[in-house]
């Protein structure tokens, strides 16, 4: 039975975990907790109800509701606010609610099944809409494996995806607030890292060139920050116009990229009165001249590597794969840029922590990076003994993790404050 489960799990990595994390997620909707809670889901939901209740998008009617049911927080003057146009004072981008609209439907019509009438803005959407969400993450890591497994062995990959998964903010975005942009974002990062890699193999097709673009462009419509990807599509065309059919690329990478947008363009005009966005949020900015990098990464407040150090080990793991050349550097490089850029932008924005976040949730974003560097770090370490401390330390970081993730999401530590460690003790121990 062990062995085949150890075959399983080498087999179907993403399978394994996707199981048990919907059973979660699944037990605790019928527990009574909602599908979206927290602002910020409720804004991305927001506008997926609305396409799916055939509502405007920026009527004031769809938050109403939501507000109603209790899952957002939002004051009398976020209700009252307006844009230039009239509309509700949404500012979250449309990528990510409008992949979840058929989620949204399937949900409102298995409560309609069960008796529960058509609500596309009810628990049951609510709860397909997260499911959907789930397994679109799902789908994005399953691509992230296999553009891996040209280079890595199944052993890795199963600890690539264990590590990050449970020992990053990974797995509370995905299983415990997969409402949250990060989950189409994971799809998006599959997505744009195997298409790459497939571009740089001779029998790719134009279509591979147009799934990089489209994925490169909506990518942008999930989270705006994920410009910083532009860096992957440079590099798309660099490798496009080197090769012997430089059009057959360039063409479907460009067209698809520019037709991804159009959706989220015309939401701007429609809302601002302009393709391009006025403001990225209504209390917060950009100071490009200062940016925060080292608070960025170590600060108590949701700093990347001080709340989850494998994403350091990770990290470097990552740059060692281009000494070691495990990946090509072809592939790699242009993900080490994007981070880069990502790490920039979050240390450019007034509140580089991000608000309410486990962790530093934007970098979920370079998830292949981060799961390159754990399979580099398991390939270089071939002896028994040394991949047992391996584990070891990966064990207790998990653990360490999971008490976060509980203390973060009962609110017994603040989700926006810096972490307190000894105060997260003494409530355990008092």
């Amino acid at each position: 039975m062990a062995v085949r489960l150890l075959t399983f799990a080498r087999k179907n990595p993403v399978m394994l975990l996707l199981i048990p994390g919907l059973v979660i997620f699944l037990a605790n909707f019928l527990a009574g907790h909602r599908g979206i809670s927290g602002n910020d889901a409720n804004y991305y939901f927001a506008q997926a109800g609305a396409i799916a209740s055939c509502r405007s998008l920026g009527a004031a009617e769809t938050y109403e509701v939501l507000a109603a049911q209790g899952g957002a927080n939002w004051s009398a003057q976020q209700m009252a606010a307006r844009t230039s146009t009239g509309w509700f004072y949404n500012l979250y981008p449309i990528g990510h609610p409008m992949l979840h609209v058929p989620g949204v439907l399937a949900g409102a019509a298995l409560g309609w099944i069960g008796g529960q009438g058509w609500d596309p803005l009810g628990p049951f959407a609510q709860a397909g809409f997260c499911v959907s969400a789930i397994l679109a993450a799902a789908l994005g890591l399953a691509l992230m494996r296999a553009a891996l497994s040209r280079w890595f062995g199944e052993d890795a990959i199963l600890f690539a995806l264990v590590a990050m998964t449970a020992g990053t903010p990974l797995g509370y975005y995905w299983f415990i607030q997969p409402a949250m942009s990060h989950t189409s974002s994971l799809l998006m990062a599959g997505i744009i890292c195997w298409s790459f890699v497939r571009i740089t193999e001779s029998s790719a097709g134009p279509w591979h060139w147009a799934l990089l673009g489209g994925a490169l462009g909506w990518n942008v419509a999930v989270r705006n920050q994920d410009v910083a990807f532009v860096c992957i599509g440079i590099a798309a065309l660099v490798l496009a116009a080197k090769s012997a059919r430089p059009a057959a690329g360039i063409i479907p990478l460009i067209t698809a990229t520019i037709v991804a947008v159009i959706p989220q363009l015309i939401v701007y005009y429609l809302r601002d009165g302009s393709i391009l966005p006025r403001q990225y949020s209504d209390y917060s900015s950009f100071d490009w001249a200062h940016p925060h990098f080292i608070a960025v990464l170590f600060s108590p407040r949701h700093g990347l590597f001080l709340w989850h150090p494998l994403l350091l080990a990770a990290a470097i793991g990552a740059v060692l794969s281009l000494r070691c050349r495990s990946a090509p550097p072809t592939c790699t490089i242009p993900w080490l840029r994007a981070f880069l850029g990502l790490w920039f932008i979050s240390a450019s924005f007034s509140i580089w922590w991000f608000g309410d976040s486990f962790g530093s949730r934007p970098f979920l974003s370079v998830t292949p990076l981060f799961r390159l560097g754990f399979c580099e770090i398991w390939q270089r370490a071939p002896r028994r003994a040394v991949r047992v401390v391996i584990l070891a330390i990966v064990a207790i970081a998990i653990c360490w993790n999971a008490l976060l993730a509980v203390a973060y999401h009962a609110s017994w530590i603040s989700r926006s404050e810096p972490l307190d460690v000894p105060a997260l003790f003494g409530r355990f121990s008092g």
